[in-house]
């Protein structure tokens, strides 16, 4: 029984795959998407990547045996903890990594003008990235943000470069 149902959900991810909309509607429903959606949140959350491919055969196993889907998500933890590992004993507290870093994805999401929704947390893995430091201070990673060479053309840097052009232009007597 269980080979037929994989041949069937193999048959729907293939098609999904390449756009099919009904296959991405009927892989949404029931045991599999309730797995899948689990997953996808959990991967994103703790700052994971995963292929598509991947996410679909480990959901399909996870909708089959409700125990595989509780190890999946154990393993998704104990993965983000390498990552992150200054965080790790509050990701063993039940936290996710994006729980715990949300005034750094704010602060990127404000230096950088970025929705906050769609910054990648793997791409915050150096804030948390030594456990004998623990977490870069929040200041810190604000300037480094400012170092970034995206910061430049933001409308936040245009601004903070006019002012301090214009407090420079003050001081030196040539605005009045």
């Amino acid at each position: 029984m269980q080979k037929y149902i994989k041949q069937y959900a193999a048959a729907k991810i293939a098609k999904a795959e390449l756009g099919d909309k009904d296959a991405i509607n009927s892989l949404q429903k029931g045991t599999f998407g309730l797995a899948l959606t689990n997953l996808r949140n959990s991967y994103a959350d703790n700052g994971l990547k995963i292929t598509p491919d991947s996410l679909y055969r480990t959901a399909l196993d996870s909708a089959l045996d409700p125990n595989k889907l509780k190890s999946n998500i154990e393993l998704i933890r104990i993965q983000a903890k390498t990552i992150f590992p200054a965080l790790s004993d509050k990701i063993d507290a039940g936290y996710t990594v994006k729980q715990l870093l949300s005034p750094y994805l704010q602060a990127r999401a404000s230096i950088l003008e970025e929705d906050p929704d769609l910054v990648d947390i793997s791409t915050l893995s150096d804030i948390a990235s030594d456990a004998s430091k623990g977490l870069k201070s929040l200041y810190d990673y604000q300037i480094s943000l400012r170092n970034d060479p995206k910061w430049r053309y933001t409308k936040n840097a245009q601004d903070s470069l006019s002012s301090a052009a214009l407090s420079l232009a003050e001081t030196f007597g040539k605005v009045g």
